[in-house]
């Protein structure tokens, strides 16, 4: 089962007419209401009707393009040029890759469909049988397809109106990662690079496992999509499984086996696979095909066993590729030859922002250069992010409304971003979750040495972490959380209290913590408090007794920069004890 991918996209829309009837008239003024909305319009300037055949460069352009208009029009069928730029349009649109807005500008859509009146004139000219068979089916696709009536609308004005604004919404529904090319996506070239090296092709000997690790929502999925778009060819039997946890959630291995074997080898036997008999059934079918087989979203050892346990159930030279943010899973299945995919760095994520925003075409007005650059680094290099940020910040027109949700980013998670990193904290036992919020939200860049005596059970903790993508460990030994993932963990800490500082289990802002601290307002449920002093702008006086209520406190930290003489906290002195003499 190939998994379809995203072609180069030159064009929005490819204009498709018969020029004696229309360039002068509805065309030029449709040409001009696209253009004028921002749409990359391909119109053929006379030039490339030349031969038999429609040329190269009009191929390529239908191909790169995500609309196709066709004006139908009385004379459309007298050239072959438009016939035969119909037939490639109708192909494409029955694969999905191309959407047709057809116009049936003074003609009728019965006719088109059925190829009578000017149509049907038109076609008797023609002595190629073949081609005439290809293009009125072409023909009663398109006829039949739901469409502009230039006879049915007020004017011509108001129908060019109508197209423009739908195909406009339209390209701005589909998202940042429609709009561009999976090969084109900036940093993809060096990833091919080394999937390829650890692949290694050339060797037809053995069968290669490889896996692809990474935090959630880094881009593991589209490595993966691309690599098989390139090489998937190469190989007689392929089969790509997108998001294999969702398919196999409340399902036996043996279902996976089955849909498994359905689909590379064809037939749909139902039942015939035991959970035992599975293996056996796989390596009898493939164990002599050349096999490439991607397994995508792994979370359990039992999805890798149940489809590829041992490189000896396939074929030499199969490849199989494995997306997982588990590298304990990698690791126990013996997967020994791992890509690790890092974030992008500020320069590449800007491309990547660049090309994302308004479908990669230039923003509203001028200025919004600064934007780019702060909504690009607010990603921190994460793909999925800035894909969301693009999508959601490109709703806004103005500049001031850029600013407004930025900052607001600036302290939330957007929502699709917190839906896809809270999945690794869903699949995280309740230990480790209370292991990955404390990094989060009190221990995020000390010391490892200094989070595993603070943690309990902290080394292995520290471990599962690292395994799972939620933390890194930098270069001079500290502990490392994406900046994304830990606005998560303080959300999910919010999130649990109600959103009231005093019920929260830890305390990392300052404000917060004033006033709490000042209100005396703190509970048992709190756990962990650290305050950056210097953020305070003024001096908070606590009594001695304001930590009191806290009785689950077991983490208390207030610090400020070395150069600060005068601390902003100050410790009230208790009143003096006066000692009451009985009178006599």
């Amino acid at each position: 089962m190939a998994s379809s991918s995203t072609s180069q996209r030159d064009y929005d829309v490819f204009l498709s007419f018969r020029g004696k009837d229309t360039r002068k008239n509805i065309v030029s003024h449709l040409y001009k209401a696209l253009f004028n909305g921002g749409i990359r319009t391909f119109k053929d300037d006379g030039n490339l009707e030349v031969g038999d055949i429609i040329s190269d460069k009009l191929v390529n352009a239908i191909k790169t393009s995500w609309f196709a208009v066709v004006v139908l029009s009385e004379n459309y069928a007298t050239s072959r040029w438009s016939l035969e730029e119909l037939r490639q349009i109708m192909e494409l649109s029955s694969d999905e890759q191309i959407a047709v807005v057809p116009i049936f500008y003074k003609v009728e859509p019965s006719d088109v469909r059925n190829q009578r009146g000017s149509f049907e004139a038109a076609l008797q000219r023609y002595t190629d049988q073949e081609k005439i068979l290809k293009w009125k089916e072409a023909l009663t696709d398109v006829g039949s397809l739901l469409g502009m009536h230039s006879r049915t609308c007020i004017n011509e004005a108001a129908m060019i109106a109508e197209i423009v604004e739908m195909i406009s919404s339209r390209l701005q529904m589909m998202t940042p990662a429609q709009l561009i090319s999976l090969d084109n996506l900036v940093g993809m070239e060096a990833h091919i690079v080394k999937m390829n090296n650890l692949l290694n092709m050339g060797s037809e000997n053995e069968v290669r496992m490889i896996g692809i690790w990474g935090m959630e929502g880094i881009g593991k999925t589209t490595i993966a999509k691309c690599l098989y778009d390139r090489i998937s060819g190469q190989f007689p039997a392929r089969y790509f499984i997108e998001d294999i946890k969702k398919i196999y959630k409340d399902k036996s291995p043996s279902y996976l086996q089955e849909k498994f074997l359905s689909s590379i080898v064809g037939g749909k036997k139902k039942g015939f696979l035991r959970v035992e008999a599975g293996p056996d059934k796989i390596k009898a079918r493939l164990g002599q095909q050349k096999v490439f087989l991607v397994l995508d979203g792994v979370d359990k050892a039992e999805q890798i066993h149940a489809l590829a346990q041992k490189t000896t159930w396939f074929g030499s030279g199969s490849r199989i590729i494995i997306t997982t943010r588990d590298m304990g899973l990698l690791t126990s299945c013996r997967v020994n030859s791992i890509h690790e995919v890092k974030c992008l760095d500020n320069k590449d994520s800007l491309q990547v922002f660049e090309k994302l925003a308004y479908g990669g075409r230039p923003p509203p007005s001028d200025g919004f250069k600064k934007l780019y650059i702060r909504a690009s680094r607010l990603a921190h290099g994460l793909p999925s992010a800035l894909v969301a940020y693009a999508t959601h910040l490109s709703r806004n027109a103005t500049i001031e409304m850029w600013k407004d949700e930025l900052c607001s980013l600036e302290t939330s998670p957007h929502k699709n971003v917190e839906e896809i990193l809270r999945n690794s904290y869903d699949d995280l036992d309740k230990q480790d979750r209370t292991a990955f919020l404390r990094v989060a939200c009190l221990l995020n860049g000390y010391p490892i040495s200094h989070v595993t005596w603070l943690l309990d059970d902290g080394r292995p903790k520290i471990n599962h972490l690292i395994a799972k993508s939620l933390i890194s460990i930098s270069t001079d030994g500290r502990i490392n959380m994406h900046f994304l993932v830990v606005q998560i963990g303080r959300a999910i800490v919010c999130e649990e209290s109600g959103n009231r500082p005093s019920k929260q289990r830890f305390l990392w802002d300052h404000e917060d913590i004033c006033d709490v601290l000042a209100d005396n307002s703190g509970t048992d449920e709190t756990e962990g408090v650290t305050l950056h002093m210097c953020k305070m702008l003024v001096t908070l006086v606590i009594s001695d007794g304001v930590f009191f209520n806290m009785r689950h406190l077991e983490y208390l930290k207030f610090f400020q920069h070395l150069g600060d003489i005068k601390s902003n906290v100050q410790l009230q002195a208790p009143p003096p004890c006066r000692t009451q003499v009985p009178i006599q």
